[in-house]
């Protein structure tokens, strides 16, 4: 009798604790995942400027179109990997399915990435003539370009 009146509180606190746990972990994770978006950005950043105001007289420039397609390539087979293993190995079908089966949500997502490859290819060209503060200011202005536009499109008005 003692057993079974224990029993639904134990697995109630099993709950309870497993919940945590997964609260704890998605956390963990969320931050994780900021850490090194910001590692990656300063990183980015820090070498384009390198490898771009470093050069020796001599050396022409290399391409930033080039830079910036190996870059999309690197991440296509993140993401692919990722893709892998989330789908227990069914890569294909995954890419069957979301790609060659909707080719109108390729072709929505077709202009943002056209304009997303032109906005790289320009920051090449700013971190080549510009100036370190400069850059920074001008490309963390496009934050609040973003919202302003977003406002003024969803005809948001906020009062601050």
């Amino acid at each position: 009798l003692t057993k079974k009146a224990r029993a639904p509180r134990d697995a109630t606190k099993r709950k309870t604790k497993t919940k945590k746990d997964e609260n704890a972990m998605a956390i963990m994770i969320k931050y994780s995942a900021l850490l090194l978006l910001v590692a990656q950005m300063v990183g980015l950043v820090l070498l384009m400027r390198y490898s771009r105001t470093n050069q020796p007289e001599d050396q022409p420039l290399y391409l930033a179109s080039t830079a910036v397609f190996v870059m999309e390539v690197m991440k296509l087979l993140i993401c692919c990997a990722v893709i892998a293993y989330q789908s227990n190995g069914r890569l294909l079908a995954e890419l069957n399915t979301h790609i060659l089966q909707s080719p109108m949500e390729i072709a929505k997502l077709s202009i943002p990435s056209f304009l997303y490859t032109v906005q790289n290819n320009l920051l090449y060209l700013a971190l080549t003539n510009l100036d370190a503060a400069t850059y920074q200011v001008c490309y963390q202005l496009k934050i609040l370009t973003t919202a302003l536009f977003s406002a003024i499109l969803l005809q948001v008005i906020t009062c601050w």
